[in-house]
């Protein structure tokens, strides 16, 4: 690639300096790598959920402090889930089933994982604390090397191109995001797609197509559709202000297609599984999906409501959710390149970018009209994930505006400091007067008054950073300081601010953390077959993957849209309920449907009368049934045996039809005797006058391959309390038979008597369908590139 992409402005030799220099700052912003620590919270495992935070870990005596509890979908989704793709791929298979969380979901498909992003490839040479160490720190080091490209390419200098590279990789959105390593790896992508792009455009050769393509096809493998989305709006836009054309160009749809197609093999089981997710039905609830027009201070002070790392966030939402900030210098400078080189394409393209973004993201009648039409991914997507646009369009602006330092420093407008300085200073004293009054109250709101004081302390360093640029701007207007040394100084004032807030957000563990093991975890993997399911802050939803237990319950943003529905009739006691949302919590543990999902075990906390976890207090009310007995505890933590409940794998002698919701209603009658009688989309009976005697084994071979080793005396129907998906096949001694809905959730198949061999394979078509189309387009490419005659013709240029 770095052939291709030398031209008479970027020499080879620049772009692997460029590179250096962009790994140099990545290693210094996690420099505490080298202490030993790694960006991951594994402070949050053992430092704040059951069964860890009972034992002492490290040096801690009194417990591990947890420095950002916001970051928790790092180790309760992404890292278990590359950890489990590496693991099983380690063992030469391929990773397409999950069968530790609701009941078995698919894990190839899951648009968290990114099982064929090329950074997993880390994962097979390293162990994976070192492997996700290293995807963290590509996002940041790629993000600004993309972005620096994509300015050198307008032509910019080189240290305005690393101001524009460091904004980008280092700013807001990218670093908020880095350690959730989905949204910020999607992200990273635009500047370089842009890049090439633009060189198809301008040239018309065919390699800029490929490669515009294969880069389109590997931001889809990192799976963060929102984000993917929102790029092709932005590569729409600047194709049409490029062009000055509305009609698309059929070589550029060519590419688009081209690229899409080369992710087939993960696209098409992606949409498979979104197609009967949660993700069609569900919704934000009481959440607004839209950034308020108050968030928009968070340009300027991007703590004025508050830190989740410091604990004080008063905010609406989530701070990484509701913050803008990609720098005050690269803010001003965007003023000024906005105001000075307005003449220039990408700079009226990146306003645009800029205010379109402000107009998705903040709440209006056209930003709801667009929500509701469900063009950016469905009804429960949260508007702030376009968030990474802005951090685009300041970086651009921003390079532009400091560039002019080197073209004509006299020119440096004051204003935009002093514009940002009276915002700031504005509304400072506005807080000032207000807590003033509040406070000669007798009866004032002591919280406002608390939430006043953390936005005045957080407004004092923007200030003093507005002061600071704006005096660096005008002793830069009116002295011959050498150029590059001023604008080295912006670049260190910039590094300085976001290395600060990236560093204070984001959390450095210690790799010891990881899933340590505990009695508990230790008891429960002696039943790898029989699932569990936990109190709130007991094994939090996903944390039992690293162990290999299984649950009915889980949290992932997409998941089959029968579990979740099963899930919400469990706790709700009704066949009517909304399904489940992203968090698949079994709460009710009274249900039926807690016996027929085989969940045997339930972990809970013994509390004394004060509330606190100790060994000689009592479970929750709500666990005191006669079917659970305790079976095993430690310090306080106490696993619950269910006895009613039912195996993994049983047979019946009778089979019942009826629709979805008489099923749900069924299972939940307890009256009705779901272990002899099956409830299906047909019917079923042995017909026969004796008694069903029954041997059953399960066992589980590899993640998506089951064998039963089944025994009947009569002909019968063999029930698994695996969810019913597509893609799985049954194969009774060799030979298919059909997998038939079962008990609303799960798979049954019909069993003749005797002894027989039932394996159940995942092998869905989705998989094949894509992986022939990702196969057609790679002959495509190669093709191309053997006959290139016909897509080198110099026609259609601007």
């Amino acid at each position: 690639m770095i052939t291709l992409l030398y031209n008479e402005v970027v020499s080879i030799k620049e772009i692997i300096i460029a590179f250096i220099f962009f790994t140099f700052l990545t290693l210094i912003f996690f420099y505490k790598i080298f202490l030993g620590l790694i960006p991951l919270p594994t402070d949050l495992i053992v430092g704040a959920y059951h069964p860890w935070i009972n034992y002492k870990w490290g040096n801690y005596i009194v417990g591990v402090p947890v420095q950002n509890p916001k970051l928790s979908d790092a180790v309760s989704l992404y890292y278990p889930f590359k950890s489990l793709v590496a693991e099983i791929v380690k063992q030469k298979q391929l990773p397409l089933w999950n069968p530790y969380m609701f009941g078995g979901y698919p894990l190839f498909a899951n648009v968290q994982v990114g099982s064929l992003f090329p950074t997993m490839i880390f994962y097979l040479i390293f162990s994976s604390p070192i492997a996700w160490t290293l995807q963290i720190m590509a996002q940041p080091l790629l993000a600004s090397f993309f972005m620096y490209l994509l300015l050198r390419h307008f032509r910019l200098e080189i240290l305005s191109s690393i101001f524009g590279g460091i904004v980008y990789g280092f700013g807001g959105f990218t670093i908020l995001w880095v350690q959730w390593n989905t949204q910020a790896v999607t992200s990273m992508f635009l500047p370089i797609l842009i890049l090439l792009e633009d060189k198809y455009l301008i040239s018309r050769k065919l390699k800029w197509g490929i490669l515009f393509s294969i880069f389109l096809c590997i931001q889809i493998l990192a799976g963060y559709l929102p984000i993917i989305c929102f790029t092709l709006v932005a590569l729409v836009i600047w194709y049409i202000f490029k062009t000055k054309r509305f009609i698309p160009d059929p070589k550029v749809i060519f590419f688009i297609v081209l690229g899409a197609s080369l992710s087939a093999i993960f696209l098409f089981p992606a949409a498979e599984l979104i197609r009967i997710s949660q993700r069609v039905v569900e919704t934000l609830g009481t959440g607004s999906p839209f950034i308020s027009l108050q968030n928009l201070i968070t340009l300027i002070a991007p703590d004025f409501f508050g830190n989740d790392a410091t604990g004080n966030f008063w905010g609406s939402g989530d701070h990484m959710d509701f913050t803008l900030y990609g720098g005050i210098t690269a803010l001003i400078f965007a003023l000024i390149g906005v105001k000075h080189y307005w003449n220039n394409f990408p700079v009226k393209f990146a306003f645009l970018i800029f205010i379109t973004t402000l107009v998705i993201v903040v709440e209006n009648p056209l930003s709801v009209f667009l929500y509701k039409l469900g063009l950016w991914g469905g009804s429960s997507i949260t508007m702030n994930r376009a968030n990474f646009l802005i951090n685009f369009s300041l970086s651009v602006l921003g390079a532009y505006g400091i560039s002019l330092i080197r073209q004509s420093p006299s020119k440096l407008s004051l204003k935009p400091g002093i514009w940002i300085f009276s915002i700031a200073s504005g509304i400072t004293i506005g807080l000032l007067i207000s807590r003033y009054i509040l406070m000669s109250n007798a009866n004032a709101d002591l919280e406002i008054i608390s939430h006043i004081n953390i936005s005045l302390k957080n407004l004092i360093l923007p200030i003093i950073l507005i002061i600071t640029v704006t005096l660096l701007i005008l002793l830069t207007k009116k002295t011959k300081l050498p150029q590059s040394t001023v604008i080295l100084v912006f670049i260190i004032v910039l590094i300085f601010e976001l290395f600060r807030f990236g560093l204070k957000f984001n959390t450095f563990s210690s790799p010891n953390f990881i899933y340590p093991e505990t009695p508990i975890s230790n008891y429960l993997k002696k039943y790898p077959y029989d699932r569990f399911t936990a109190e709130k802050d007991v094994f939090p939803a996903n944390m039992w993957l690293p162990y290999k237990l299984s649950s009915i319950a889980g949290y992932d943003g997409v998941y089959p849209l029968k579990t979740a529905k099963l899930l919400a009739s469990a706790n709700s006691g009704r066949s009517d309920t909304p399904p489940q949302p992203r968090w698949g919590i079994l709460e009710n543990f009274d249900s039926k449907i807690v016996d027929e999902s085989n969940v045997r075990f339930i972990v809970a906390v013994k509390r004394d009368n004060n509330g606190k976890v100790s060994e000689m207090g009592k479970v929750s009310s709500k666990l005191k049934l006669p079917k659970y007995k305790e079976v095993f505890g430690d310090k306080g933590v106490v696993i619950l045996e269910n006895t009613q409940t039912l195996p993994r794998a049983y047979l019946t002698s009778r089979v019942i039809k009826a629709s979805d919701k008489e099923a749900l209603e069924l299972m939940l009658d307890n009256s009705f005797p779901i272990r002899t009688t099956s409830i299906s989309d047909f019917e079923f009976n042995s017909n026969s006058n004796e008694d069903l005697k029954e041997n059953l084994t399960y066992e589980q071979i590899t993640n998506s391959h089951i064998l039963i080793k089944a025994s009947a005396n009569i002909d019968s129907y063999l029930v698994v309390l695996d969810s019913f998906y597509p893609g799985w096949k049954a194969f009774i001694d060799g030979r298919e038979s059909v997998i038939h809905q079962t008990n609303y959730n799960f798979r049954g198949v019909v069993l003749p008597k005797g002894d027989h061999i039932v394996e159940f394979k995942y092998a869905p078509n989705s998989l094949k369908a894509g992986a022939i189309i990702s196969g057609i387009s790679v002959i495509i490419i190669i093709l191309l590139l053997m006959l290139p005659r016909f897509f080198n013709q110099n026609t259609n240029k601007r």
